[in-house]
């Protein structure tokens, strides 16, 4: 693994998630996947949904992408309920 992606990784694990490192690796992770062209995530995830809901706010930048709307795609279980465990 290299050194960059490393620094990525520690910046993203369990110990430094309340951590300022920590705050702006999951800051990142929005932002950019914000501004990808098609989500694929989990609902249930605060992270996508935050991200799906900027890339709305951004979207009307340009016109191409003045209805993002439907540029998602949840794969969460059809039936999923908060906080379930072992689906």
């Amino acid at each position: 693994m290299s050194h960059r992606w490393r620094r990525r990784y520690e910046k993203s694990s369990v110990s430094a998630r309340y951590t300022s490192d920590g705050f702006v690796g999951i800051y990142d992770d929005v932002m950019y996947l914000s501004m990808c062209d098609y989500i694929v995530g989990t609902f249930s995830s605060q992270v996508s949904r935050m991200a799906y809901e900027l890339s709305l706010v951004n979207s009307t930048e340009t016109l191409a992408g003045a209805d993002r709307t439907f540029a998602y795609h949840s794969v969460d279980s059809m039936w999923y309920v908060g906080g379930m465990v072992g689906v």
